[in-house]
């Protein structure tokens, strides 16, 4: 989870801001600074973290600061799910918030693809799902595209792989 925030924030910083900034600048700065404030954040959990076998003092100290992140972290994605998106929309052609995402998409490796994944696609509606594995499919290697799907099935229930069954036979 901490990996996973932490490679968002970069790449959010690196490709989302810089592109915000070039055309509405100052509109980022606020999320830039909870960006800040999530290094240290995240620093003081891995701390926890290491400390917690053996130490129920740390167990409940990391308890109430992952509650105090997570709890940052959704007022953060609601910063940037609304005023972002309509300073992107705003100042950017669709054409160019598509060439926005393949640049973080193909920034990531394997492994953050492999996480990003298995976190998002089972969580997806079963359209956005079979869209997202159509492009897949298109330009992975067969073996990726498989172990992605194999990945995805126990993680769906059976109307949901049903749907997913259908949308692969398409």
């Amino acid at each position: 989870l901490l990996d996973f925030c932490l490679g968002h924030a970069e790449h959010e910083d690196s490709v989302v801001h810089a592109a915000l900034e070039a055309r509405s600048p100052g509109v980022t700065l606020a999320i830039a600074a909870d960006h800040e404030r999530y290094d240290a954040e995240i620093a003081q959990l891995r701390e926890l973290l290491r400390r917690v076998p053996g130490d129920a003092q740390a167990a409940h100290a990391l308890y109430l600061a992952l509650s105090t992140f997570v709890a940052h972290n959704l007022a953060h994605m609601h910063e940037e799910e609304t005023r972002h998106n309509e300073a992107l929309w705003a100042t950017h052609t669709d054409a160019e918030i598509h060439a926005l995402h393949g640049r973080i998409l193909a920034s990531l490796t394997p492994e953050q693809s492999r996480i990003g994944l298995r976190w998002m696609l089972p969580h997806v509606s079963a359209g956005e799902r079979a869209g997202m594995l159509a492009h897949m499919r298109a330009g992975a290697p067969a073996e990726v595209f498989d172990g992605v799907v194999d990945m995805l099935r126990p993680r769906l229930g059976s109307r949901d792989r049903l749907k997913l069954d259908m949308a692969l036979a398409a």
